[in-house]
């Protein structure tokens, strides 16, 4: 049991309420109260006390699609000419260093990014896991890296008929094997989907393999976590092949729906979008890795214009959601030569549905501060030059605020850094066990091949 005093305190709940001087109790991994300062005080005498010193706390983060096992890929040299489009992005470097990870290196490559969101704040993850070489009970090794750490960890493993038809079967029995565990054996901090790559390395028949397979499992509510038309090239494979559009082709195979998570969804039509509205669809912009790979970005603001839920993800570029917040912003303005676009929209992904698809998954309320959510928070120091308010937060947050501010970051009702200390690891230890593997990997990285 903790009480948090003293507190500029911005809850981000239905009422969005903020307290100058509050205070919040915490009993186990959920808040029991949220209130004025003096009246809480008066009200649990004797409990633990933390003094926030006056600091804002809010919410942590959730981080709506990442990579973990890309954190190899940090400083590594790509073989061969740079890629000149986003197939050669990931037949040069995606597609080798998800062949050069073992269970140990499952485990490393998830630590370093962990670590980075606890420093930003963010303690939901939504992972997508690759490791075609260690298939069976890879996901374990990331749920390992969540429980050490004390974070909270969606994973699923990347169903794709790239590495033949043994290792596409093996993906769908792993991801099979971890929606079992997660059903049979339920963890707070723990969740599962089922992981598909894209459209454009999978065939009819392994997408019916992955229905059919989730269909028999006996796990309910399955939900499916997928890269959508992150460019046009699975649109134009599709068409060669006399397929439907990428959106129809899952919704043929029973994918859609508001457990599923659609990554970038860039090359859509409208008839692509009215279904993923119809079905309730979540959508997930990652702005930062659509302007690093150069495949130009959804319209998010004409997806949520139209009542679409888009979330906000990394795409395993970063652990910074204050970062991605930014970008997310920045980026239509840009690409639409126009300031008018972008607006409240990136805000809305992060605070509202992000948290909303978290809370589903999970099945507990994450992202707010109010009696019975879970008590995933941070201490966060900013000296306001203006006047700061609910009602001006997003502008404080995309101009002024940033991952340094960040002082203290709890999950669950366990803090997992105070006073920018990480309390669950021996950082230092567990980044020198990374380290030692970075050259083994990238010499697996190098001598492998792609996918052509």
């Amino acid at each position: 049991m903790v009480l948090i005093t003293n507190a500029r305190i911005f809850t981000f709940d239905s009422e969005d309420r903020e307290f100058s001087h509050g205070a919040i109790f915490i009993e186990g991994d959920k808040i029991v109260e949220v209130g004025e300062n003096d009246a809480m005080v008066a009200k649990y005498p004797s409990e633990k006390v933390f003094d926030a010193e006056g600091n804002i706390v809010m919410p942590s983060f959730v981080c709506a699609h990442t990579h973990f096992y890309g954190m190899y890929s940090r400083g590594m040299a790509t073989v061969g000419e740079p890629a000149a489009n986003f197939q050669e992005v990931l037949n040069r470097l995606w597609y080798r260093l998800d062949k050069a990870l073992d269970h140990e290196t499952n485990y490393l490559t998830a630590m370093p990014v962990i670590i980075e969101g606890i420093k930003c704040g963010t303690t939901t993850f939504l992972d997508h896991h690759a490791s075609f070489e260690e298939i069976n009970g890879s996901l374990d090794d990331i749920a390992r890296a969540a429980l050490d750490t004390g974070v909270r960890v969606s994973t699923c493993f990347e169903v794709s008929d790239r590495n033949g038809p043994a290792k596409t079967q093996e993906a769908i029995e792993e991801n099979i094997r971890y929606l079992k565990k997660r059903h049979e054996e339920p963890h707070p901090r723990l969740h599962a989907t089922f992981g598909l790559h894209s459209n454009l390395t999978l065939s009819n028949e392994t997408m019916a393999a992955c229905q059919k397979a989730v269909a028999e499992c006996g796990v309910p509510d399955v939900g499916f976590h997928v890269h959508v038309a992150e460019g046009d090239a699975d649109q134009k494979k599709l068409a060669a092949e006399g397929n439907p559009r990428s959106v129809l082709q899952l919704e043929r195979f029973g994918m859609t729906g508001p457990n599923s998570l659609f990554a970038h969804c860039i090359a859509v039509n409208e008839e692509e979008v009215a279904v993923i509205k119809k079905t309730g669809t979540n959508v997930v912009h990652n702005p930062e890795s659509n302007m690093n790979n150069g495949v130009g970005c959804a319209d998010i603001p004409g997806l949520m214009a139209a009542g679409i839920p888009a979330c906000l993800g990394t795409d395993g570029m970063t652990a910074d959601m204050f970062q991605e917040h930014k970008f997310g912003y920045l980026l239509h303005k840009h690409e639409n030569r126009d300031p008018r676009k972008s607006h409240m929209e990136p805000f809305t992904m992060l605070w509202r549905n992000n948290t909303a698809l978290a809370s589903r998954w999970f099945k507990q309320t994450i992202g707010r501060l109010e009696a019975g959510a879970v008590a995933d928070l941070i201490i966060y120091r900013y000296e306001a030059p203006t006047p700061l308010s609910m009602g001006n937060f997003p502008w404080h947050m995309m101009f002024g605020m940033g991952r340094d501010g960040v002082q203290s970051t709890m999950c669950a009702g366990e803090w997992l850094m105070l006073d920018r200390k990480l309390q669950t690891i021996d950082e230092a230890k567990v980044m020198a066990d990374v380290r030692a593997h970075a050259e083994e990997v990238h010499r697996r990285y190098r001598d492998t091949s792609g996918y052509e």
